[in-house]
Protein backbone atom coordinates (compact mmCIF):
# COMPACT_ATOMS: atom_id res chain seq x y z
CA UNK A 1 0.00 0.00 0.00
CA UNK A 2 1.58 3.26 -0.72
CA UNK A 3 1.94 5.58 1.96
CA UNK A 4 -0.45 8.86 2.04
CA UNK A 5 -1.07 11.52 4.39
CA UNK A 6 -3.36 12.16 7.31
CA UNK A 7 -4.23 15.76 8.20
CA UNK A 8 -6.88 16.45 10.56
CA UNK A 9 -7.41 19.88 12.01
CA UNK A 10 -10.13 21.12 14.26
CA UNK A 11 -12.24 17.93 14.09
CA UNK A 12 -14.83 15.73 16.00
CA UNK A 13 -14.59 12.88 15.41
CA UNK A 14 -16.15 9.65 16.66
CA UNK A 15 -15.68 5.59 15.38
CA UNK A 16 -13.72 6.57 12.67
CA UNK A 17 -11.60 4.07 11.04
CA UNK A 18 -8.20 4.77 9.82
CA UNK A 19 -6.41 1.16 10.68
CA UNK A 20 -3.64 -0.49 8.06
CA UNK A 21 -3.03 2.91 6.76
CA UNK A 22 0.47 3.70 5.33
CA UNK A 23 0.62 7.07 6.78
CA UNK A 24 4.14 8.82 4.85
CA UNK A 25 3.29 12.01 7.26
CA UNK A 26 0.72 12.56 10.44
CA UNK A 27 -1.08 15.92 10.99
CA UNK A 28 -3.22 16.20 13.35
CA UNK A 29 -4.38 19.36 15.25
CA UNK A 30 -6.93 20.69 17.99
CA UNK A 31 -8.73 17.93 17.31
CA UNK A 32 -11.10 15.26 19.27
CA UNK A 33 -11.41 11.50 18.44
CA UNK A 34 -13.14 8.87 20.44
CA UNK A 35 -13.36 5.68 20.07
CA UNK A 36 -11.35 5.86 16.76
CA UNK A 37 -9.24 2.73 15.03
CA UNK A 38 -5.50 3.40 14.42
CA UNK A 39 -4.83 -0.49 14.32
CA UNK A 40 -1.73 -1.81 12.27
CA UNK A 41 -1.28 1.55 10.60
CA UNK A 42 2.24 2.40 10.20
CA UNK A 43 3.49 5.86 10.41
CA UNK A 44 6.68 7.35 9.32
CA UNK A 45 6.46 10.86 10.36
CA UNK A 46 4.42 14.08 12.19
CA UNK A 47 2.46 14.90 15.26
CA UNK A 48 -0.43 13.24 17.11
CA UNK A 49 -0.93 17.04 18.55
CA UNK A 50 -0.09 19.85 16.09
CA UNK A 51 -1.51 23.69 16.64
CA UNK A 52 -1.75 25.45 20.09
CA UNK A 53 -4.45 23.28 22.05
CA UNK A 54 -3.86 19.55 22.98
CA UNK A 55 -5.90 17.02 20.50
CA UNK A 56 -7.76 14.22 22.84
CA UNK A 57 -7.91 10.67 21.95
CA UNK A 58 -10.32 8.83 23.84
CA UNK A 59 -11.25 4.84 23.72
CA UNK A 60 -9.14 4.83 20.72
CA UNK A 61 -7.33 1.72 18.95
CA UNK A 62 -3.86 1.87 18.03
CA UNK A 63 -2.90 -2.00 18.35
CA UNK A 64 -0.15 -2.98 16.03
CA UNK A 65 0.72 0.32 15.56
CA UNK A 66 4.33 0.83 13.67
CA UNK A 67 5.45 4.02 14.99
CA UNK A 68 9.06 5.92 13.97
CA UNK A 69 10.22 9.01 15.02
CA UNK A 70 6.94 10.82 15.56
CA UNK A 71 6.72 13.17 17.91
CA UNK A 72 3.51 13.56 20.40
CA UNK A 73 2.67 17.11 20.67
CA UNK A 74 0.47 18.25 22.02
CA UNK A 75 -1.79 15.78 22.82
CA UNK A 76 -4.25 13.48 26.03
CA UNK A 77 -4.79 9.64 24.96
CA UNK A 78 -7.23 8.43 27.68
CA UNK A 79 -7.95 4.94 27.95
CA UNK A 80 -6.24 4.36 24.93
CA UNK A 81 -5.29 0.69 23.46
CA UNK A 82 -1.61 0.54 22.78
CA UNK A 83 -1.18 -3.45 22.19
CA UNK A 84 1.19 -4.86 20.20
CA UNK A 85 2.92 -2.09 19.53
CA UNK A 86 6.37 -1.14 18.15
CA UNK A 87 7.24 2.87 18.86
CA UNK A 88 10.82 3.61 18.14
CA UNK A 89 12.20 6.84 19.16
CA UNK A 90 9.21 8.42 19.90
CA UNK A 91 8.95 11.72 22.35
CA UNK A 92 5.92 12.94 24.03
CA UNK A 93 7.03 15.51 26.42
CA UNK A 94 3.49 17.55 26.10
CA UNK A 95 1.68 14.25 25.87
CA UNK A 96 -0.81 12.94 28.57
CA UNK A 97 -1.72 9.25 28.92
CA UNK A 98 -4.11 8.23 31.55
CA UNK A 99 -5.80 4.51 31.93
CA UNK A 100 -3.63 3.65 28.66
CA UNK A 101 -2.20 -0.09 27.98
CA UNK A 102 1.20 -1.02 26.12
CA UNK A 103 1.94 -4.32 25.16
CA UNK A 104 4.82 -4.69 22.15
CA UNK A 105 8.02 -2.74 22.48
CA UNK A 106 8.72 0.61 23.07
CA UNK A 107 12.56 1.64 22.11
CA UNK A 108 14.13 4.91 22.38
CA UNK A 109 10.95 6.54 24.18
CA UNK A 110 10.55 9.63 25.86
CA UNK A 111 7.66 10.01 28.45
CA UNK A 112 7.31 13.35 30.65
CA UNK A 113 5.74 14.32 33.66
CA UNK A 114 5.69 17.80 33.13
CA UNK A 115 5.46 20.03 29.97
CA UNK A 116 8.11 22.19 27.70
CA UNK A 117 8.53 25.40 29.95
CA UNK A 118 7.70 27.16 26.42
CA UNK A 119 4.46 24.85 26.19
CA UNK A 120 2.94 26.21 29.69
CA UNK A 121 1.40 28.90 28.13
CA UNK A 122 -0.01 27.05 25.32
CA UNK A 123 -1.48 23.95 27.31
CA UNK A 124 -2.30 26.16 30.87
CA UNK A 125 -0.31 23.35 32.81
CA UNK A 126 2.54 22.44 34.60
CA UNK A 127 1.97 18.90 34.86
CA UNK A 128 0.91 16.37 32.11
CA UNK A 129 -1.45 13.38 33.78
CA UNK A 130 0.10 10.59 33.68
CA UNK A 131 -1.39 7.98 35.62
CA UNK A 132 -3.14 4.35 35.47
CA UNK A 133 -1.17 3.18 32.35
CA UNK A 134 -0.11 -0.57 32.36
CA UNK A 135 3.40 -1.49 30.57
CA UNK A 136 3.12 -4.73 32.37
CA UNK A 137 3.64 -6.72 29.27
CA UNK A 138 5.62 -4.54 27.22
CA UNK A 139 9.37 -4.58 26.44
CA UNK A 140 10.96 -0.97 27.59
CA UNK A 141 14.30 -0.52 25.96
CA UNK A 142 15.57 3.11 26.40
CA UNK A 143 12.39 4.07 27.79
CA UNK A 144 12.90 7.52 30.05
CA UNK A 145 9.86 8.71 32.31
CA UNK A 146 10.88 12.35 33.06
CA UNK A 147 10.37 15.23 34.90
CA UNK A 148 8.11 13.78 37.43
CA UNK A 149 6.12 11.02 36.11
CA UNK A 150 4.75 9.14 39.17
CA UNK A 151 5.71 5.48 38.49
CA UNK A 152 3.51 4.40 41.72
CA UNK A 153 0.89 5.06 39.73
CA UNK A 154 1.75 2.70 36.34
CA UNK A 155 2.03 -1.24 36.58
CA UNK A 156 5.68 -1.62 35.23
CA UNK A 157 7.04 -4.94 33.54
CA UNK A 158 8.51 -7.53 36.43
CA UNK A 159 11.21 -9.12 34.61
CA UNK A 160 14.76 -8.90 36.02
CA UNK A 161 16.45 -7.15 33.04
CA UNK A 162 14.79 -3.90 34.74
CA UNK A 163 15.06 -2.26 37.99
CA UNK A 164 13.12 0.37 39.87
CA UNK A 165 15.09 2.84 42.16
CA UNK A 166 12.64 4.59 44.50
CA UNK A 167 14.30 8.03 45.87
CA UNK A 168 16.97 7.51 43.12
CA UNK A 169 18.80 10.85 44.36
CA UNK A 170 19.79 9.03 47.47
CA UNK A 171 20.68 5.86 45.84
CA UNK A 172 22.84 7.48 43.36
CA UNK A 173 24.65 9.40 45.63
CA UNK A 174 25.24 5.77 47.70
CA UNK A 175 26.31 4.55 44.71
CA UNK A 176 28.58 7.02 44.18
CA UNK A 177 30.34 6.62 47.14
CA UNK A 178 31.10 2.67 46.67
CA UNK A 179 32.72 2.98 43.60
CA UNK A 180 35.22 5.60 44.52
CA UNK A 181 38.14 2.74 44.93
CA UNK A 182 37.20 1.47 41.71
CA UNK A 183 40.05 2.87 38.77
CA UNK A 184 39.91 6.22 37.98
CA UNK A 185 39.34 4.86 34.68
CA UNK A 186 36.33 2.77 35.25
CA UNK A 187 34.97 5.64 36.90
CA UNK A 188 34.94 7.46 34.25
CA UNK A 189 33.69 5.13 32.02
CA UNK A 190 30.84 5.08 34.23
CA UNK A 191 30.25 8.58 34.74
CA UNK A 192 28.12 9.38 31.60
CA UNK A 193 25.67 6.29 32.63
CA UNK A 194 25.54 7.65 36.06
CA UNK A 195 25.24 11.07 35.27
CA UNK A 196 22.09 10.71 33.13
CA UNK A 197 19.97 9.29 36.21
CA UNK A 198 21.42 12.07 38.45
CA UNK A 199 19.94 14.65 36.21
CA UNK A 200 17.11 12.77 36.10
CA UNK A 201 16.65 12.85 39.27
CA UNK A 202 17.50 16.35 39.78
CA UNK A 203 14.47 17.74 37.55
CA UNK A 204 11.79 16.16 39.15
CA UNK A 205 11.72 12.25 38.58
CA UNK A 206 11.87 11.29 42.07
CA UNK A 207 12.10 7.32 41.07
CA UNK A 208 13.84 5.55 37.88
CA UNK A 209 13.06 2.45 36.07
CA UNK A 210 15.76 1.31 34.23
CA UNK A 211 16.45 -1.23 31.62
CA UNK A 212 19.94 -3.45 31.93
CA UNK A 213 21.08 -2.39 28.34
CA UNK A 214 21.64 1.16 29.78
CA UNK A 215 24.06 -0.08 32.04
CA UNK A 216 25.80 -3.00 30.65
CA UNK A 217 26.54 -1.92 27.47
CA UNK A 218 29.94 -0.16 26.82
CA UNK A 219 33.25 -0.66 27.63
CA UNK A 220 34.95 -2.38 30.85
CA UNK A 221 31.56 -4.91 31.10
CA UNK A 222 33.03 -6.53 34.15
CA UNK A 223 32.98 -2.98 35.99
CA UNK A 224 29.35 -2.34 34.32
CA UNK A 225 27.95 -5.67 35.64
CA UNK A 226 29.10 -4.94 39.08
CA UNK A 227 27.42 -1.36 38.91
CA UNK A 228 24.19 -3.26 37.68
CA UNK A 229 24.61 -5.53 40.55
CA UNK A 230 25.08 -2.52 43.28
CA UNK A 231 21.98 -1.02 41.68
CA UNK A 232 20.09 -4.01 41.88
CA UNK A 233 20.95 -4.09 45.56
CA UNK A 234 19.23 -0.89 46.04
CA UNK A 235 16.44 -1.32 43.82
CA UNK A 236 12.92 -2.00 45.72
CA UNK A 237 10.08 -5.05 43.99
CA UNK A 238 8.28 -3.62 41.10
Amino acid sequence: MESDRLVLYRQNLVDENYSGRQIGHLSIAESRLVRCDFSKSKIKAGSFGGGRRASVYRDCVFDGMRLNGVHGGYAVFESCSFRNVRITNGWFQNCEFVDCVFTGTLRGVLFFGAPLSDSVPDLGRTKNRFYGNDFSQARLINVSFRFGVDLSTQRLPKEDEYLYLVDADSVLRKIRKKIRGWSQEVQQELDSTLSVYELEASTGQRDLFIHESLVLGGEFPEARRRLWELLRSMAVPH
